[in-house]
Parts: structure tokens; C-alpha cells; sequence
């Protein structure tokens, strides 16, 4: 089952960004390439739960690193998590 979650272009770019510093598997790049066609097309991004919670992984790991132990200060960031928490349903 698919889930829209509503990401801006600049949220998306970011999480395109973060994707980079992590070895891809196939369902990442599955995601990614999703990403990729949203931000291209200009339509909305439609994941399933797994895939929302790759883009999870994708900010633990960011921010683990990024801010050497997740806090997030960054608006943008904090946006895209908040999102991500609330499509799992977390939030």
C-alpha cells in the first residue's frame, strides 16, 4: 500500500543528498530513483512503509554523522523528519 507524504523539492533534494553516503542496496536505489522522478516531474511521492522507513534510516544515519549524535537544528531537516514520523504513523 502506497503513502503520499508531502516533501517540498528542496526536502527531496536533501534526502537525495543523504542517500549518498550510504552503500545502496536495491530497495534504496528503488527509492532514490522514486525521489528522482518526483523532484523531475514535479509529482507527488507515493512510498510504501518500507520505503518511509528507508528515508528514516536514511536521516538517522545523517544525523548520527552530520551532528555527531542526532540533534536536529536545522529546519529544513526537522520538516523532513517530522513528515517521516508522521507517514509511520510515529508522530
Amino acid at each position: 500500500m502506497a503513502h503520499a507524504i508531502a516533501l517540498s523539492s528542496r526536502e527531496i533534494r536533501l534526502l537525495i543528498t543523504w542517500s549518498t553516503s550510504r552503500q545502496m542496496f536495491p530497495d534504496e536505489e528503488r527509492v532514490r530513483r522514486k525521489l528522482s522522478a518526483a523532484l523531475e516531474q514535479n509529482r507527488p511521492l507515493e512510498l510504501s512503509r518500507i520505503q518511509i522507513q528507508i528515508l528514516h534510516a536514511w536521516a538517522e544515519d545523517w544525523w548520527a554523522t552530520h551532528y555527531g549524535g542526532g540533534k536536529v537544528v536545522n529546519p529544513d531537516e526537522e520538516a523532513i523528519l517530522t513528515k517521516v514520523r508522521t507517514a509511520l504513523g510515529w508522530d
